[in-house]
């Protein structure tokens, strides 16, 4: 590696010796970086990518240019206007890319240029009345601040309305959004910006064949070695060096392809067909379908329509209809003047003049999960299968196979559900459509059963009371788009993607067997999922019974410590009277000799000692209800407890006359 580098610097020098004079390689040698402006925002020429690193065409030929000189070069990408400022101040050696205006004249030496796009106006889609230059006077026209352009529009036209911006970027963003009329620019950077950020209302109303954009470096006037040194080396790029480069940023210059070379009844033609309305199917994704909001059309057929809009400047309105069939009544009735998708039957070519196909894509069964895979068509003979109403297909299937039953719908939709509902045991459509409406609406008892033997071809079609120019001009539009553009359309709206040359019966069969494996692990995770979700809120429910069962709890202890401590201080209140009145009585008991007064002092000790023991056993209450205290259930004589009860309220009774004195 080490010896490949000292190679090419000895190469280099060597070949900078043969083309450079002696002043020119002591340039070289003694300026160790040449520093160069250039605009943040205007590819596929200048700018910079995600990383804020400077890329694009002119960057490309800057790499050569050093590789075969010898000189090393430094970009500072800015806002253009910015740029032209400090070039004026002398902050930069040159510029990358320019386009020799003759106030740029004045500080500036420009190279040959190395590259001529043509220059266009672009309008809305629904814009009829721009053609030329002239038509823009007293128009809103967004332009790039401090541009070429914007210098030679306030020259040669000052009756238009320049409204700068800060990149052709933002010029762009602000036609798409109505705030200007029309934006005139390079056809390079305008193509390549609209497609980059999918500007689908705009189109190119004219090409201005007066006025190129012949791209050049450009080199500070004082500084005549460096713009020396440049040119010559420009002139040492190769035609094969210089094709290797405009072939990588090819699709922003495929500018031949852009307008097309109308004859001039086509051209007749286009003139007064200035506006076409056209209908389309609702549902029918990713071919062609209406958003969310119910207003903008979308899918497949929209990108193609869009690009023959700028190619033809013709434009394209959507009649709104709410089925298909309505659409179709629109066409019959003329009150709409093209389909954007069709199928091509004999019944519709005696109402229709229909272009070459442009979308071709297999057809396939849909049908419920536990239905076998279907290889032919004739097993669902006898079988109910969903067809949409004024469909090509659905009459097709009607006419060449009666067997079915057919359960005719009037939309996609419709036809979807009824599988979904078991109304119909299949559906027959495109691979696409279903793979599409399956997964976005979430039919997950719906699967692909297999693919049939019919493909459908899809044109564009005019009513066939229009001139067969028209057909002309949209197959010659429809010609011009490249491979590489129809790659992109296609895999813009379409998520699934097969190939023909695939054995389809095995495909589906392992694709279906992976289907249910899916679909039943994401039932399984959502089963799963449901229920860790019912075991969380009960988990939570019982976090938040247990906190109000301790709170309970630790109020219960509470209580139940304070009747303790009020047990305890009432029983020791009632012992010490207790304890005084049996002493005495057991002193009276010593002292008094007639029995019946002994008796009643006995009566008084039992009683006093039985209070005792209550008090005793209050005490120990507590003791009970740690557990630590244990009830024992023993025999006790009745007549003992019945006499010493009688003894105890022998006194009051009496008093009272409530008792009666017996032997039993």
């Amino acid at each position: 590696m080490r010896f490949l580098a000292i190679l090419f610097i000895t190469f280099s020098t060597l070949y900078a010796t043969l083309i450079f004079t002696p002043e020119e390689q002591a340039y070289i040698k003694n300026n160790s970086v040449v520093t160069l402006g250039s605009d943040y925002k205007w590819p596929p020429f200048d700018f910079v990518d995600k990383n804020g690193v400077p890329t694009g065409l002119s960057y490309d030929y800057i790499q050569l240019i050093a590789q075969k000189s010898g000189l090393q070069f430094k970009i500072y990408p800015a806002i253009w206007a910015e740029t032209i400022q400090n070039m004026k101040d002398k902050k930069y050696d040159g510029l990358t890319c320019a386009v020799k205006t003759e106030e740029r004249d004045k500080f500036l030496s420009f190279t040959e240029p190395y590259l001529n796009v043509p220059m266009v106006i672009i309008a809305n889609t629904n814009t009829n009345d721009i053609k030329t230059l002239d038509d823009l006077k007293g128009k809103v026209v967004s332009i790039n601040k401090g541009s070429y352009i914007h210098e030679w529009l306030q020259e040669k036209y000052p009756s238009i309305k320049l409204l700068p911006s800060t990149s052709n970027e933002d010029s762009l963003e602000m036609l798409s959004l109505g705030k200007v009329d029309a934006y005139v620019g390079n056809l390079a950077v305008s193509t390549y910006i609209m497609n980059q950020y999918l500007l689908n209302n705009l189109k190119i109303v004219a090409k201005l064949e007066e006025f190129q954009t012949s791209i050049s470096l450009a080199i500070d006037k004082d500084n005549a070695l460096l713009f020396n040194i440049i040119q010559k080396t420009l002139k040492e790029i190769s035609s094969k060096e210089a094709q290797a480069i405009n072939a990588k940023w090819s699709k922003a210059l495929e500018t031949s392809k852009e307008l097309l070379n109308f004859t001039p009844t086509e051209q007749a033609w286009i003139d007064t067909h200035k506006e076409i309305r056209y209908v389309i199917d609702n549902h029918f994704e990713p071919l062609e379908y209406l958003t969310k909001d119910g207003n903008t059309h979308a899918g497949i057929a929209s990108s193609y329509l869009t690009l023959i809009s700028q190619k033809t400047g013709i434009n394209f309105k959507r009649i709104p209809t709410s089925v298909w069939s309505k659409s179709v009544e629109k066409v019959n009735a003329h009150e709409a003047d093209m389909y954007t998708c069709l199928t091509r039957t004999p019944q519709r070519d005696h109402i229709l003049n229909f272009t070459q196909p442009y979308i071709t894509m297999p057809q396939v069964f849909i049908t419920q999960n536990d239905v076998k895979f279907i290889t032919d068509i004739k097993e669902l003979y006898g079988k109910k299968v969903a067809l949409v109403e004024s469909y090509a297909q659905s009459e097709l299937i009607q006419k060449e196979h009666p067997q079915i039953h057919a359960v005719v719908v009037k939309d996609i939709v419709d036809a979807f559900k009824a599988v979904v509902e078991g109304d119909a045991y299949a559906y027959i459509d495109l691979l696409p459509v279903a793979s599409s409406y399956i997964q976005k609406n979430g039919f997950s008892n719906l699967k692909v059963s297999g693919i049939s033997k019919y493909e459908s071809k899809f044109h564009m079609a005019l009513r066939n009371d229009w001139d067969s120019e028209g057909i002309a001009v949209l197959n010659k539009a429809l010609d011009s788009i490249s491979e590489d553009e129809r790659n992109s359309i296609y895999n813009q709206w379409v998520q699934v993607k097969y190939d023909k040359s695939i054995d389809y019966t095995i495909v589906f069969q392992i694709a279906g067997a992976f289907l249910v494996i899916m679909l039943g692990t994401l039932f399984w995770n959502r089963k799963l999922s449901s229920e860790i979700e019912k075991r969380r809120e009960v988990e939570l429910a019982l976090q938040e019974l247990n906190k109000k069962l301790l709170i309970a709890n630790q109020e219960a202890q509470s209580a139940t410590n304070a009747k303790s401590n009020f047990l305890s201080n009432m029983s020791h209140e009632i012992r010490t009277p207790m304890n005084s009145i049996l002493g005495f009585a057991e002193l009276l008991d010593e002292k008094i000799e007639d029995k019946k007064l002994k008796s009643f002092i006995k009566t008084i000790r039992s009683s006093g000692e039985s209070l005792l023991m209550l008090i005793n056993d209050i005490l120990d209450l507590s003791k009970i209800e740690s557990g630590k205290f244990e009830i024992i259930t023993k025999a006790t004589p009745i007549k003992k407890l019945l006499r010493e009860y009688c003894n105890v309220c022998f006194t009051r009774g009496t008093k009272r006359s409530k008792f009666r004195v017996t032997d039993r």
